[in-house]
């Protein structure tokens, strides 16, 4: 039986996070002349919530944190440098279920399945174009300092970590971030272990098709079945999932041939259209720039792909060609053509 949100579903908390992720940031937190316990106590956490291995505190925090050793550094990489203590392993459960997968793409799977473990609200997501796979991030919220610090670790952990799983580099490994450039790109390429695409429309690393089946040395099937039925355990006792996740996928579903409406999601939720507009608002975003994403996230993946405009804008809701054509634009600053025309010549 499908289980619809109610209204109390819409007012849950505010997204969270794995603990403990957090508290293996802080402990390399003395490597950049930071102390630990001041900037756990800043963010207003205590010892103990951090050393729970269930333990979960807002998602809020862990941005306040990155963006806290930014300020207190005064460099916008120190929490990239943070990352670079910290292994597949450190993930726990989940970093061994990777170390364990027979092969690079079922670990991907698995990272994508279990990734609401770690940080509620955060969006993962797996895709193809042709003879690519593109693992794209989408942070919570507004847009807000943290965010680009986050994407950087996230395109870090899996452009670097890929190498420690497989036993090998990669080849044919790209990353791609929304951000500007920075002062110093050098350094950012350095940190990063990998030279970035910039001004990026997507925070995204990108593998090609034939890495996923690279076999992992570490392959144990037994082991992996193991922290699976553990790490189900563990996700069935979250809270139901953000309601910004289920507009989304409500979004995804509905969008081709354009029936889309406010009203409508809220109805296919089983939720009132005022009490998901008020829970949207108080997550700080809207229906429309949640379907402005879901479009524009979609529309790269389909133009990469090939699929005529005609067809994409269907797709993606649009009443005529030319709106999509327009959309497009705005997002990319090029036509589907020339963006699809560049993303072959790269």
């Amino acid at each position: 039986m499908t289980r619809h949100a109610t209204n109390e579903d819409l007012a849950r908390h505010a997204p969270s996070a794995w603990a403990r992720t957090l508290g293996a940031l802080l402990e390399q937190a003395r490597r950049i002349d930071l102390d630990p316990d001041e900037l756990r106590e800043a963010v207003g956490l205590d010892a103990e919530a951090l050393a729970d291995p269930d333990g979960r505190i807002p998602l809020e925090a862990v941005y306040a944190f990155v963006e806290l050793v930014i300020e207190r550094t005064g460099d916008e990489h120190a929490p990239l440098r943070l990352a670079h203590g910290l292994d597949v392993e450190s993930f726990d459960a989940l970093g061994l279920l990777v170390l364990t997968s027979a092969t690079l793409g079922e670990a991907l799977e698995r990272t994508m399945r279990y990734q609401r473990l770690f940080a509620e609200g955060e969006r993962y997501e797996l895709a193809s174009t042709g003879e690519q796979v593109h693992v794209r991030y989408t942070p919570w919220g507004p847009p807000r300092p943290a965010h680009a610090a986050m994407a950087e670790m996230f395109a870090r952990d899996l452009a670097v970590h890929v190498a420690l799983v497989t036993g090998a580099p990669v080849a044919g490994v790209r990353v791609r971030l929304r951000r500007e450039p920075p002062r110093d790109p050098g350094r950012l390429t350095e940190l990063l272990g990998i030279a970035p695409e910039l001004s990026a429309p997507l925070d995204e690393v990108v593998f090609p098709r034939s890495a996923l089946a690279i076999a992992i040395p570490r392959a144990d099937p037994s082991v992996a079945r193991f922290l699976e039925r553990y790490l189900d355990e563990r996700i069935a006792r979250l809270p139901p999932d953000s309601p910004i996740a289920r507009v989304r996928a409500a979004i995804e579903a509905m969008l081709p041939g354009g029936s889309l409406a406010l009203s409508k999601v809220a109805r296919r939720m089983g939720a009132s259209p005022r009490t998901l507009q008020r829970r949207l608002e108080s997550e700080k975003t809207s229906f429309a720039e949640l379907v402005e994403q879901v479009r524009r996230a979609r529309a790269l993946t389909l133009v990469e792909s090939g699929v005529s405009n005609a067809e994409i804008a269907w797709l993606l809701g649009y009443s005529e060609p030319s709106a999509f054509h327009r959309a497009f634009r705005r997002w990319t600053g090029t036509t589907p053509a020339s963006w699809r025309s560049d993303r072959a010549a790269g």
